[in-house]
């Protein structure tokens, strides 16, 4: 596999304000979510959104990567998450501009969930709303103790968007998933692991270590086991038994004549070890 780095920008109408900047290495992608200073204030709803899509198209496109990392996730919204940038995005918009926001969102999920890579997600302060969206939409996601979760649409009046009454009932069942929703109470790091919501609650100081673990034992499987998992799994909630049944046969049938599952196979007990 070759070494391959670059960064990718987006930069505001000055000039001097960097959005994304991805890093690309030796199969991982790694992307900062923007703090509350950023671009990110500057931006529509839909424009964000644009931005999110070309990002993940890129990396998408790209056969040497294996894995995505989301560094950072947190607030709700595609703007600070201040009422104020609220007031200024929606409160005199079209119900037809904001579903065009919507719509572009939508794209921000579908590659995140769909794209042949693994999306690691690391996530703080309180997480809700369109960035609870992303979040659901990862494979893996760890989060810094302290972490809280809250939906956030119902205290503006709406209902959700950004896939979260497709993911959560499915990551936590229907009857958590509508008391998540509707509750004013967030939900604390601990209860969202024992939910089954994220996959580790971490000291900031263990956050970079265990992420790395992740990663490193995602690089070391190969692209075609770690997309045919994924695919499965994605399956999985529309399939009935028997197709699932074959679909896990012939993904299995079709690795056995793979480079890496030769070679794996020569090592003998080692690689159960």
């Amino acid at each position: 596999m070759r070494n391959k780095t670059t960064n990718q920008k987006k930069i505001n109408q000055s000039g001097d304000n960097s959005l994304f900047s991805v890093n690309i290495h030796m199969g991982q992608a790694f992307l900062q979510w923007p703090d509350e200073s950023s671009l990110i204030q500057t931006l529509q709803p839909g424009e964000f959104s644009k931005l999110w899509v070309d990002c993940l198209s890129s990396i998408r496109e790209n056969p040497h990567i294996k894995v995505l990392c989301l560094n950072g996730l947190t607030g709700t919204w595609f703007s600070s998450g201040s009422i104020e940038r609220l007031q200024v995005d929606y409160q005199d918009a079209s119900a037809e501009t904001v579903l065009s926001w919507s719509v572009t969102f939508q794209e921000v999920i579908r590659h995140l969930r769909e794209m042949q890579i693994m999306v690691v997600s690391t996530v703080h302060g309180c997480v809700g709303g369109a960035i609870l969206g992303i979040m659901l939409a990862s494979d893996l996601v760890l989060a810094q103790e302290n972490t809280i979760f809250k939906s956030a649409y119902t205290d503006l009046g709406t209902s959700p968007e950004g896939g979260l009454t497709y993911a959560l009932p499915r990551a936590i069942g229907s009857k958590r998933a509508m008391e998540f929703l509707l509750s004013e109470i967030p939900l604390t790091a601990e209860k969202a692991l024992a939910w089954g919501l994220v996959n580790a609650v971490l000291h900031p100081d263990d956050l970079h270590r265990v992420r790395e673990q992740y990663i490193n034992h995602l690089l070391s499987l190969p692209r075609w086991t770690l997309d045919r998992i994924k695919q499965l799994l994605n399956q999985s909630w529309t399939n009935e038994l028997p197709e699932q049944l074959g679909l896990e046969a012939e993904h299995f049938a079709a690795s056995t004549v793979t480079e890496d599952f030769k070679n794996r196979l020569s090592l003998g007990d080692e690689i159960i070890s």
